[in-house]
């Protein structure tokens, strides 16, 4: 999530909309994370 804001923060945008958040399971004790959203600026 930080990354996301960051990314956004670097590309002078003013909002992150339409906010997404999966995740998959890698094995039984590994969880792999993605979000994902539109910069609008």
């Amino acid at each position: 999530m930080n990354d996301l804001k960051l990314q956004a923060y670097e590309l002078g945008v003013n909002a992150i909309i339409g906010l997404d958040l999966d995740y998959t399971m890698f094995g039984d004790t590994i969880v792999g994370v993605i979000i994902s959203g539109t910069a609008n600026n």
